[in-house]
């Protein structure tokens, strides 16, 4: 995979004469460089498939990587990982990632699922993580009341005025 970004970056570096250098100040984990080499560098599909960073903190690094250097394909093994494994315990944290990483289908695809388990939801709703969160509790309760007023509007006949 091929990154502009990246290799002007690389080049405007190098026009002083010295090394080429690239800093990465707001990565605090080399592994997710390794996992953007290994992507630029056409990494085997194979060693993708188990792509598992060890940490949230390495996969929103690898997010930053993938957003600042324009690879599409890198955040979407970032956002595949992202959805697996969600428990009620970690949900409230990965929607705030595809908040701050503009990862609105899978944003729009958790809020969903969490609107039609309603143990989930309750869970959720008691946590004091989502107090942290407005915005999200809002959409929340947006999706919940909108799922709950469907079934009844089918039900019903609607009253002549």
């Amino acid at each position: 995979a091929e990154s502009e970004v990246f290799k002007d970056e690389l080049m405007s570096a190098a026009t002083g004469g010295g090394a080429r250098e690239i800093r990465l100040s707001d990565i605090s984990n080399p592994e997710a460089v390794g996992f953007m080499l290994d992507y630029m560098y056409g990494m085997d599909a194979g060693v993708w498939q188990d792509y598992n960073p060890r940490t949230q903190e390495i996969n929103k690094d690898v997010l930053r990587l993938a957003r600042r250097f324009r690879l599409p394909g890198l955040t979407d093994r970032a956002v595949h990982w992202l959805s697996k494994d969600l428990t009620t315990g970690n949900v409230v944290e990965r929607l705030s990632i595809c908040e701050d990483f503009g990862l609105d289908l899978l944003r729009e695809k958790i809020l969903e699922q969490l609107t039609f388990n309603r143990r989930a939801l309750a869970e959720i709703s008691h946590s004091p993580k989502i107090m942290q969160y407005p915005k999200l509790m809002q959409d929340l309760l947006q999706m919940a009341a909108a799922a709950a007023g469907e079934p009844e509007t089918k039900g019903k006949r609607q009253r002549k005025a």
